[in-house]
């Protein structure tokens, strides 16, 4: 029997606004990427570790391009009182994603079958083309999502990401049985991309056209200029970021080989997957709150603490576990081959585990504005943990050793970003502009 105290606890949380956005986010987040994880016993059947190690070689050049694709100016939609100045951001975004897709086509144009030669894969100079159609996608894509969380529309921005896995999981799939029987997994990405934007596009064509029926060009400049931070430090820290992904697979691919590195990609994208359900919704749902409660003056601790407390009693855990039958499940649900997979997973443990509850709060230096101490922070870490790992392959030749290494270095370097995240969580607007003064 439950206490009333309990009762009235849970009824509280139940009732309340940031509970039911971000249980709507989870449902949808959760449901796509169980997606995804059941779709990966069919895509594993269809296609080869080799070939997923020149997809996730397509992955780490096309994302780290188009993780940058509108300057980061997406993340300050959320940010300003007005909405007119809100979906001026808007225009700056879609601006910003076509202009550097265009740069991006024209760059691969010429730089393509370098990138084949020097990752040692002739297969990756036919696709890199596509690049610029990623690099589109995921800038109209970020946009949409982050004017529909301002307007706390999270039903719509959950039934898109369910979309989104679903055409990632099918269109490889029909692109094999059409006879692309080494390309289709990277042109059905694509053509998923294009697909899901294409669909929230016309969703959401009222906000796109009310955009850009108010696009005025001083009102954009006074808008970049005022968040001038987000395609600076913002935009350089998100590069980083792929960077960081981009740059260990192709250290593995140029070390270990490709198969190892599809295997890598495989144990990656499983453990990631728990991050993409929770950490994601709560990160979407936490910045709507924190940015509000920060314009307002109120300290975002007690969320920051919540949610420190809450999801390290639940991730550690379930990585445990994860750690503890990989090997096996990998094998039960993947076949054979894929064994290995699940041992990368389980050196991999620790740098998951404390990536997980760090990352949800990782606006709170877009919301301090201090884009510059987290992108210096991270290139720290990066730059040790790279290290090892390169050190480790040299002295062992063992991969295994070489993961627990970085893993191990990412751990302790996001403990020190917790720790910095509760000083900025204790701060407003109110108490930054009484210390300017």
């Amino acid at each position: 029997m439950i206490p009333t105290s309990y009762k009235e606890l849970i009824t509280k949380y139940a009732s309340s606004a940031i509970f039911k956005n971000f249980f709507t986010t989870l449902s949808g987040t959760t449901l796509a990427q169980a997606i995804q994880v059941l779709a990966a016993p069919i895509l594993t059947y269809y296609y080869s570790t080799e070939i997923f190690g020149v997809f996730t070689l397509y992955f780490s050049v096309a994302n780290s391009i188009a993780v940058i694709a509108t300057l980061r100016y997406e993340l300050a939609i959320m940010l300003p009182e007005k909405e007119d100045d809100a979906k001026q951001l808007v225009n700056i975004s879609l601006l910003m994603t076509l202009g550097l897709s265009i740069l991006t086509l024209l760059v691969m144009l010429v730089s393509r079958s370098y990138w084949a030669t020097w990752l040692d894969a002739s297969d990756l100079n036919l696709f890199l083309l596509l690049a610029a159609f990623s690099v589109l996608s995921t800038g109209i894509f970020q946009t949409l999502i982050m004017f529909a969380t301002r307007k706390e529309q999270f039903k719509r921005s959950s039934y898109m990401r369910v979309v989104q896995s679903l055409t990632f999981a099918s269109f490889p799939v029909v692109f094999y049985y059409l006879g692309f029987h080494s390309s289709g997994l990277v042109i059905g990405y694509v053509v998923s991309q294009v697909v899901t934007t294409f669909i929230f596009s016309l969703v959401s064509l009222r906000v796109i056209s009310s955009a850009i029926h108010i696009w005025n060009w001083n009102a954009m400049r006074s808008q970049m200029i005022r968040y001038k931070g987000f395609p600076g430090f913002n935009s350089l820290h998100a590069f980083m970021d792929m960077v960081q992904v981009s740059v260990m697979n192709f250290l593995i691919a140029i070390l270990y080989g490709q198969a190892a590195l599809g295997l890598y990609s495989m144990a990656y994208r499983v453990l990631r997957a728990p991050l993409g359900i929770i950490g994601s919704a709560i990160s979407q749902v936490l910045y709507q709150k924190m940015s509000d409660n920060y314009n307002k003056g109120i300290s975002n601790y007690t969320l920051y603490r919540s949610t420190v407390k809450g999801i390290g009693l639940f991730s550690i855990p379930l990585f445990s576990l994860i750690a503890l039958i990989a090997p096996a499940a990998f094998g039960f649900f993947l076949g054979a081959g894929w064994v290995e997979a699940g041992w990368y997973a389980v050196y991999m443990t620790p740098l998951f585990i404390f990536t997980f509850i760090s990352s949800p709060l990782s606006h709170l230096p877009n919301i301090n504005s201090k884009q510059g101490t987290f992108l210096t922070m991270v290139l720290s870490i990066n730059l040790f943990a790279f290290s090892f790992f390169y050190i480790l392959r040299i002295f062992s030749g063992i991969i295994y050793f070489s993961l627990l290494a970085y893993s191990i270095i990412w751990m302790l370097g996001s403990l020190a970003i917790l720790y910095w995240f509760k000083q900025l969580s204790q701060k407003s607007l109110q108490f930054n502009s009484e210390t300017d003064e």
